[in-house]
């Protein structure tokens, strides 16, 4: 943990202070009467690219290296076209330019980690669907994810998402198409499979025939969101056989863990 901290201060000037008791400071959200951040101090340094954190951090550590980019794919811009009753005209980004752009930024993020990982293991993973199968047809050593909400909805979610991508709007479909693009597996919502029943209303019927299709299809599944840092939860995922949870602070939660043990000092 000491070496992820480190990676957001080790440029800050002498003269700053981002951490205190060895822990990074996070700077609070602005409000409109606040005063510009001071560029030179700890808050306007840049964040360590993605080399930087490989050669800075254990071999030991994993990465899972989410790759940021529009999900709307393609054939979600076509579709949408077309439920809008628009014209499928040059306007629409084509094959020989949307995928370039793809084939070129994982290019550039492959040629990062193949340089800079080193043995430690990596997992690849996105939103978007055509970078997930591009991922998988450049190379098989490291497991590719893709990432769906699986139908919940999401104020950040882009307009129609759901109506247009059906990957994106049902998890039994995103698993057979992960299956059928021989990725490793999905990253989805804990939600559909309880971790926060008080928002999205699922039952173990339901729960259970997930995990028979992800274990009839051998894949993976991480998990995130509500919930997932719930003690509960992880003895919950444990039972399913999930592959694991994504969440923040994990030095926290394992203290948290690690209490609700028996046996473990109260």
């Amino acid at each position: 943990m000491d070496e992820l901290r480190n990676l957001f201060g080790y440029e800050a000037s002498p003269s700053s202070s981002p951490t205190k008791g060895g822990r990074f400071i996070h700077p609070a959200a602005l409000k409109s009467d606040d005063p510009e951040p001071d560029e030179y101090g700890p808050d306007g340094q840049p964040l360590p690219e993605l080399s930087e954190a490989f050669r800075q951090t254990s071999t030991k550590l994993g990465f899972n290296v989410e790759m940021k980019y529009p999900r709307e794919t393609l054939l979600g811009c076509i579709t949408r076209a077309v439920n809008n009753g628009e014209p499928i005209t040059a306007h629409l980004p084509g094959p020989h330019t949307y995928f370039a752009q793809v084939n070129k930024f994982c290019d550039k993020v492959l040629d990062v980690v193949w340089k800079n990982a080193g043995p430690r293991p990596v997992i690849l993973s996105s939103f978007n669907a055509d970078l997930c199968a591009v991922l998988r047809l450049k190379q098989s050593h490291l497991p590719v994810l893709f990432i769906t909400r699986g139908g919940i909805t999401s104020a950040t979610e882009p307009p129609s998402m759901l109506h247009v991508d059906l990957r994106h709007s049902n998890l039994s479909v995103a698993l057979s198409w992960a299956h059928l693009m021989n990725l490793s597996g999905v990253v989805t919502l804990g939600q559909h499979f309880g971790s926060a029943k008080q928002l999205y209303d699922t039952n173990q019927d339901q729960i259970n025939s997930l995990l028979s299709d992800m274990q009839e299809k051998k894949l993976a599944c991480l998990v995130y969101g509500d919930g997932v840092s719930e003690v509960s939860f992880l003895h919950d995922a444990a039972n399913y056989g999930l592959t694991g949870i994504i969440i923040d602070r994990v030095d926290s939660y394992m203290r948290e863990y690690t209490d609700s043990l028996p046996g473990s000092p109260v």
